[in-house]
């Protein structure tokens, strides 16, 4: 079964695509199914960005609409990423309450307000350090809070920290403990194709951490393209699909009301 379990739309502040143009994309790709996770990343401020939230009234307007219109050949799922971080949980808590969503993708993008991507978490920190420090932040998250559906690009600080081929090997013990936390609270992880479109020669996560997780007993797992533009919807998902087969998956997971359901590679 193709799907698409993670793109962005004009309704998060990254993205100015069209949510009917990833509709219509997908129908001619013969992609069955795609959930809309557009961002929300409470408290963040600085100069270059804003706090990310979603118009919620009119998200569920435009994903309604498009759910009828497209009813016939297309499966609509209603999503969100967040960006959690601890000083926010009850606020995000709240917005699964509030939203009547299918699905959540929990990611880690900053740490103390600190964004990944302006290098201030990585500033004064050893490579390892990075490394550590984000899986641990993402195992206790889990703990604490419930309210998501997969773990999203599990291996991010991949994208924003040097590191060398070893690096999942250097992390074994911290990533194995961050799997087994995900399993045993019942909570998945996504293959996110998009570490090949930034050149890191792999998904996120890595093959060698979608094989723990399975070697684990994780059977909760979604497929995404992570798009913000049209032309990456569907990429590199039928390649993904291939790789969890070939790991010994035996099913893909959709979302609806939260809940997943499993699909037969």
């Amino acid at each position: 079964m193709r799907v698409d379990y993670h793109l962005h739309t004009s309704f998060s502040t990254d993205s100015q695509e069209s949510m009917e143009l990833y509709c219509e994309s997908a129908i001619k790709q013969g992609i069955k199914e795609i959930a809309v996770t557009d961002h929300v990343d409470l408290g963040v401020v600085n100069e270059y960005t804003s706090e990310q939230v979603v118009d919620y009234p009119n998200y569920a307007i435009e994903i309604k609409r498009l759910q009828d219109k497209y009813k016939d050949n297309l499966c609509l799922r209603k999503g969100l990423e967040f960006g959690v971080q601890f000083e926010y949980l009850e606020e995000y808590k709240d917005i699964v309450k509030n939203n009547d969503l299918d699905f959540v993708i929990m990611s880690c993008h900053q740490i103390d307000n600190k964004e990944f991507w302006l290098n201030d978490y990585q500033k004064d920190k050893t490579p390892y350090e990075c490394f550590e420090g984000y899986y641990k932040y993402l195992m206790e998250l889990v703990k604490v809070f419930s309210d998501f559906s997969v773990i999203g690009h599990l291996d991010l600080m991949k994208r924003y920290s040097s590191y060398t081929p070893t690096v999942d090997d250097e992390h074994e013990t911290v990533i194995k403990e961050l799997l087994q936390v995900i399993i045993d609270h019942n909570k998945g992880i996504e293959v996110n194709t998009s570490g090949i479109r930034y050149d890191l020669g792999s998904f996120h996560p890595s093959e060698k951490i979608l094989r723990w997780y399975y070697e684990l007993g994780g059977t909760i797992i979604t497929v995404g393209s992570d798009a913000h533009i049209l032309k990456d919807l569907g990429n590199g998902i039928d390649e993904a699909l291939v790789m969890l087969k070939e790991i010994g998956f035996e099913s893909i997971c959709t979302f609806e009301k939260m809940q997943p359901i499993f699909h037969k590679l």
